[in-house]
């Protein structure tokens, strides 16, 4: 089970091009494996592309130095791709994370300010009529410009507001882990659904037990809520348990609990977190009542005397239900918590549910940045040579149109792929057009050549398309001459590279 965070509504995507704000909200990347936990730090996509820009600047600044650019100063062939995530992702730790989140809660919202502002120009457009003298030609005129800029203000500052305060989660979650989180999220569901959850928030002493049903002291309650949500500013494409009490919010994350109360944001790990249990018999009054699931273990009177007897002095003396509720206790740094519930067995199940992920979470937690690194790297190596094969089967594709492979043909396709600097030396080009003509031979050349049309159609940069027309003419004019077959088939590529600079 592997969750993401970043999810996009499609509908309004069109309102990206009327933003100018790159994202620069956190995102980061937490595995919950066989082997424990891990927490990567993903670069923000403003990084991202500072980072890809950098790139970019170093390698056409090299491009300029060894001469490989044309008059225009454009690279011939090389594009630089965006730099992934996982290149310029490093190890972190929950506590890094939390603090990243109470940081970025603390900022201030600028949307109230702007719909506030917006608001305010809307006012005075619709008081165009009182004072103007032509006020339907004026109103024509400044709504032209009026409905554009608002929804100009409202896109960018909401953009501006989500890239400085929001944090992007995603969470993969293998193995043990995924067995673990579905306990914690059953056992808290099984929770939710008893008769009653009451917060345990104080005792209350009595002097005359006599008024008190027999009990010399009672729990008091406050109400507590559960429900399915999101972490507000937090990006989770799934839902978690919430729990509120106390004024704060509890957020039952895979790896942690995660605690807001206003605008101050921390958590617990389940490392650190101490369960017990234990049960009490309470009397129906106030918070408490009888439920479908009570377990009622015996009676008492309102009023009653000290031989446990109803006093019979008062004639609104009434008896009162005594039932036994599960008691299940949080404790750990910052949190203090007890609940009570009605259904005695899902209570003392719940610490067993929680014990995988305890377990899962009190192995050190592991550092992966270096290989995902490596990974990343490897696949954008990948993906290089793809490409450049992809050049080199297409010029072959050139040179064999004729079926005819001329020395001058294979020099002037060697030439070139080393001047697009190809990561191949001339014996490795030179064994790679061979293994294509083998291939031509003993399929057919046109089953090759419809495989090659496919794979360039996934060349699209403009520079890379109008570099690889100017190769393909380059290699029909190898021998001298370019004769029906050749036309064709340049003409074929020509159709799918179809950028002009």
């Amino acid at each position: 089970m592997s969750k993401s965070t970043h999810s996009n509504n499609t509908f309004f995507s069109f309102l990206d091009h009327f933003s100018f704000v790159e994202d620069d909200s956190s995102s980061y990347e937490i595995g919950i494996t066989d082997e424990g936990f891990s927490y990567l730090d993903l670069s923000s996509e403003k990084k991202v592309k500072a980072i890809s820009f950098a790139e970019k600047q170093k390698r056409e600044t090299s491009a300029a130095l060894d001469g490989s650019k044309r008059a225009r100063g454009q690279s011939n062939i090389s594009k630089i791709e965006m730099v992934e995530h996982d290149e310029v992702c490093f190890d972190t730790d929950l506590i890094a994370i939390l603090k990243d989140i109470e940081k970025r809660k603390q900022n201030i919202a600028f949307m109230p300010w702007a719909i506030g502002l917006v608001s305010f120009l809307y006012f005075l457009w619709f008081l165009i009529p009182f004072f103007a003298t032509f006020p339907v030609v004026l109103m024509i005129f400044t709504g032209l410009f009026l409905i554009p800029g608002s929804i100009f203000i409202l896109v960018n500052v909401a953009k501006l507001d989500h890239s400085r305060r929001h944090v992007n989660f995603s969470y993969r979650i293998e193995g043990k882990g995924e067995t673990a989180f579905n306990n914690i999220n059953e056992s808290i569901s099984l929770l939710n659904q008893c008769g009653a959850v009451l917060l345990y928030k104080g005792r209350r002493h009595f002097e005359d037990s006599r008024y008190s049903g027999g009990a010399k002291t009672q729990p008091e309650f406050a109400g507590v809520t559960f429900s399915l949500s999101s972490p507000p500013l937090l990006d989770l494409d799934f839902k978690v348990w919430h729990m509120h009490a106390f004024q704060k919010d509890f957020y039952f994350m895979p790896d942690h609990i995660l605690v807001f109360q206003g605008a101050r944001a921390g958590g617990i790990s389940y490392a650190n977190l101490a369960f017990s249990t234990d049960s009490e018999i309470l009397q129906e009054r106030g918070l408490v009542s009888k439920t479908r699931d009570s377990n009622i273990v015996g009676q008492t009177w309102r009023f009653v005397n000290k031989d446990g007897s109803p006093d019979k002095r008062f004639n609104n003396n009434v008896k009162i239900p005594e039932m036994k509720y599960g008691i299940l206790k949080l404790e750990g740094s910052g949190i203090d918590l007890s609940l009570y519930a009605s259904n005695q067995i899902t209570s003392d199940n719940v610490p067993v549910s929680f014990s995988s992920m305890q377990q899962l979470a009190q192995k050190p937690v592991r550092k992966i940045a270096e290989e995902r690194r490596a990974q990343a790297i490897e696949r954008r190596k990948k993906r290089a040579e793809q490409k450049f094969q992809t050049i080199l089967n297409t010029l072959c594709c050139m040179m064999l149109a004729d079926r005819n492979a001329s020395v001058e043909e294979r020099q002037k396709i060697t030439d070139l792929m080393k001047r697009i600097k190809a990561p191949w030396d001339d014996s490795e080009i030179d064994q790679r057009m061979r293994e294509f003509v083998i291939r031509a031979r003993n399929s057919s050349y046109d089953q090759v050549l419809n495989e090659t049309c496919e794979e360039l159609q996934k060349i699209t940069d403009p520079r890379q398309q109008d570099a690889i027309k100017k190769c393909l003419d380059k290699v029909a004019n190898a021998d001298g001459k370019i004769d029906k077959q050749e036309r064709e088939v340049r003409n074929r590529f020509h159709s799918i590279l179809k950028a002009e600079l």
